[in-house]
């Protein structure tokens, strides 16, 4: 432990070489079982060393709200490299990590009973995107968080066009006109904008652009980099994500719960609390309208999902909905909205992930897309249907599940900061969570029709094993929140 504290530098080594064996490791091994084993198990070992890292060497300096810089380097002159751990990005380190293995573990079932081609393939472009989301998370300054989230959609783009369908190859076009295009349209100006005005490239604590710019164009630089960031998926810059779930199951996974929605809206909340500061953004005008954006984008994302019948689509304007929460949240500037935008994360991160492995079982084992074919699937897939209903119960807000903690904590911040218009928001959107995902669980519950009637076939057993995991962790961190909210709460000293 010493040693390791002694020589800071290796630890970035320990986090960004285990996803990187992976890659070499899926194109080495041809064996299916084994190359899934041996990933998993490189899974296991990053989310282990975080684990050990985050309570056994981290921990007396999130107590000193102190962060752990490390690994600099120049990329041209004055574009500085750098990486530096801190509370927040821990959290979201943890959090991919933990749900790496399971959805190696779970495509393993989902490819084979799918008899899905170029398995090597997908597991090598997963474990890049495991490694880009870490250089997201632990990222120093505006340049590193750049380059690793663009090296993010690079590598999901084969996820998305993996079935190599006319559908699946018009989908990856459409996911990267829209998210290289809003980083170099947008993106990109912004950050070359924001350092001309301050100087640096570096996050600080208290921002970096309070007294080097005016809050009108503060204002118009906060509106760049939430629609710059394409991977939030603001409405009207939303249909690449709707448009994405041609993929297998496993890739709406790390799309919406994983990786690169979270890495958008994480990298979003980076910004507004590292660059601008919770005290300018609290004074800038335009803030107050993208919360107005973050709300309409909440509200007509839920009725979308209401109205549709396709499981993942549904699940699609879901995310969009709760991604645009997170985003309301954090334009309210305060310590308590910021603080439930990080469990937000956190439980849409379990919440979604197990629905899209419902989803992913119910099409592996029955071939049904839509909610009404899934009429008596309580009966059929009882262990999935569990799932479903953990999972349900997570998204909008009911006990014993981290949801409720989650609903609490936004409402608690709303109300403490006398915000009329984002409770109501919150409200209409719980609501609308309760109306389309009830009526999925409704309908499961049915009693099949006498033509449909079926002998009991649940999942395979790795599926159906990992769909229970991310359910129950819904559970367990109901009842034992304090990890994840002692690292939410920290605001560290960079």
């Amino acid at each position: 432990m010493d040693s390791l504290l002694s020589t800071p530098d290796y630890i970035i080594y320990y986090l960004f070489a285990l996803p990187l064996l992976a890659v070499f490791c899926s194109f080495a091994i041809r064996e299916d079982r084994l190359q899934t084993s041996v990933i998993g198990l490189i899974g296991c070992a990053l989310f282990a060393f975080l684990i050990y890292f985050s309570t056994v060497l981290l921990w007396p300096l999130f107590a000193m709200e102190q962060a752990f810089k490390i690994w600099h380097f120049n990329l041209l002159p004055r574009v500085p490299i750098n990486f530096v751990i801190e509370p927040w990005g821990t959290l979201f380190a943890l959090m991919v990590c933990f749900l790496w293995p399971l959805t190696t573990l779970y495509s393993h079932g989902y490819l084979k009973a799918t008899k899905s081609k170029h398995r090597n393939r997908f597991h090598a472009c997963f474990a890049l995107a495991i490694f880009s989301v870490l250089g997201v998370a632990f990222s120093g300054n505006l340049i590193t968080l750049f380059i690793f989230y663009e090296l993010l959609t690079l590598a999901t783009y084969p996820l998305i066009t993996h079935n190599q369908t006319p559908e699946a190859i018009r989908a990856g076009r459409i996911y990267l006109a829209y998210l290289l295009g809003t980083s170099f349209l947008l993106f990109m100006p912004a950050i070359i904008y924001t350092a001309q005005a301050a100087s640096t490239f570096s996050f600080l604590p208290s921002g970096i652009l309070e007294g080097n710019i005016t809050p009108f164009a503060a204002g118009i630089l906060l509106l760049v980099y939430a629609y710059g960031i394409g991977k939030c998926a603001l409405m009207p810059l939303h249909r690449w994500l709707p448009e994405a779930m041609v993929a297998p199951a496993p890739v709406s996974a790390l799309l919406h719960a994983v990786a690169v929605v979270k890495g958008g809206v994480f990298a979003f909340i980076k910004i507004a609390v590292y660059v601008f500061g919770a005290e300018f953004l609290f004074q800038i005008a335009a803030t107050h309208w993208l919360g107005i954006i973050c709300s309409l984008t909440v509200i007509l994302g839920s009725i979308q999902a209401l109205r549709t019948n396709h499981i993942k689509t549904l699940l699609a304007y879901s995310t969009i909905s709760q991604l645009a929460t997170i985003l309301m949240l954090a334009t309210m500037a305060t310590a308590p909205a910021l603080q439930a935008a990080a469990i937000l994360l956190i439980t849409h991160a379990l919440g979604k992930i197990t629905l899209f492995f419902v989803a992913g079982a119910i099409y592996a084992t029955t071939h049904f897309t839509t909610i009404e074919q899934c009429q008596g699937l309580a009966r059929r897939m009882p262990y999935t249907f569990a799932a479903l209903l953990i999972a349900a119960m997570t998204m909008i807000g009911m006990p014993p599940t981290l949801g409720l903690l989650s609903k609490w904590m936004m409402f608690s911040a709303a109300l403490d900061s006398m915000n009329i218009w984002i409770c109501f928001t919150l409200f209409v959107s719980t609501l609308l969570n309760a109306f389309y995902f009830s009526r999925w669980v409704f309908i499961c519950c049915k009693k099949p029709e006498p033509e449909k009637l079926v002998r009991r076939q649940d999942a395979p057993w790795s599926m159906r094993a990992v769909v229970l995991i991310s359910a129950a962790a819904c559970v367990i961190l109901f009842f034992y929140p304090y990890p994840v909210l002692l690292l939410a709460r920290q605001f560290s000293v960079l």
